[in-house]
């Protein structure tokens, strides 16, 4: 890097003019035998005292000031413009790789889903029909958990899940797209005069504090919380089950910390549904089972709420008439 006036006589910008002219003599004595002996010597003595001429005058020394600060302003943006380049490069990759992360957790989903279906026709087909003779409904497949719940003699009439209206949260979808476009785009009504702060980086990526502009990091942390806010709404989504067998009513919640909840189809008394306009409109609900004793078991959003009930009610009748047969 080519060094600057005052580099060159070892003094600091805000030096006076005594001590610029006694670097001068310093430097003149320090490669006055040097510089006729070596040709790269007497070439730098050259640069200092082209440097002391400027310096040594006011009014060079101030229009040469007016130049070095205006070139410092124009390498501090262009850092800031390569550090910004390099945060969206960075962005855009991240935003790479959770999408492919995405799309391949969700084909591997759909083939174990298609893999557990063949097998649960297969095993289906070569038993015994619960409910011989029934064309109201099919039985569908269950998932690995319930699957692992049933008893012998047990069989899953009937799955609700989730709808798919709350498989993302849609103020925080809303809010990731937002702040990526203010961070990827860079819009105008930014300003210039933004303040920056520093942040400590692991010496792996960097050995200096980060200069990072507060508006940056500011859209950096709400695009992770936005993240974070859909990453939570995707897991309640896939942890969330409820199923009729033939003998209970199972429900599942959680991922890290399940909450199960059987009842007896014996012991279930009633069930309710809570539908608001737009759970009309998309078919979703909130389902509260009942059980003897006043226990109640509430399953929000979930998909075709009045089928889950209208099947409910068949299989208790069914069970009821078989239990009259029985005796």
């Amino acid at each position: 890097m080519k060094k600057n006036l005052y580099e060159l006589l070892e003094v600091s910008p805000e030096a006076t003019p005594e001590q610029i002219k006694l670097a001068m003599v310093r430097l003149g004595k320090k490669y006055a035998t040097k510089s006729q002996m070596n040709e790269s010597a007497r070439a730098h003595f050259n640069q200092i005292k082209e440097a002391y001429k400027v310096l040594s005058s006011p009014y060079r020394r101030a229009s040469y000031d007016d130049s070095l600060r205006l070139n410092q302003e124009k390498l501090a943006a262009a850092k800031r413009i390569a550090r910004l380049t390099q945060l969206k490069a960075w962005l855009i990759r991240t935003f790479k790789n959770i999408y492919q992360i995405i799309i391949a957790w969700w084909r591997n989903r759909q083939h174990a889903i298609k893999e557990l279906k063949i097998k649960e026709q297969s095993r289906l087909a070569g038993e015994a029909q619960p409910l011989k003779g029934w064309k109201f409904f099919k039985q569908r497949a269950a998932t690995k958990y319930i699957s692992n719940t049933l008893i012998p003699g047990e069989k899953i009439m009937f799955q609700a899940y989730t709808h798919w209206f709350f498989f993302l949260d849609l103020g925080a979808l809303l809010l990731a797209i937002s702040c990526s476009y203010l961070l990827i785009d860079n819009p105008n009504f930014i300003g210039k005069d933004v303040p920056t702060v520093s942040l400590w980086l692991p010496k792996l990526v960097s050995n200096k504090p980060e200069v990072v502009s507060v508006w940056y990091l500011g859209l950096t942390v709400l695009w992770l919380i936005s993240v974070l806010m859909l990453w939570e709404a995707f897991i309640i989504k896939q942890t969330t089950e409820l199923a009729i067998t033939t003998k209970r009513i199972i429900a599942q919640f959680g991922f890290f910390n399940r909450t199960v909840i059987e009842v007896k189809l014996r012991r279930f008394e009633s069930i309710t549904i809570n539908q608001s306009l737009l759970g009309r409109l998309f078919n979703y609900g909130t389902i509260t089972i009942t059980g003897m004793g006043g226990v109640k078991t509430i399953v929000p959003n979930i998909m075709a709420p009045v089928k889950f009930k209208k099947i409910l009610w068949q299989v208790l009748e069914y069970l009821g008439h078989a239990g009259d047969d029985d005796d």
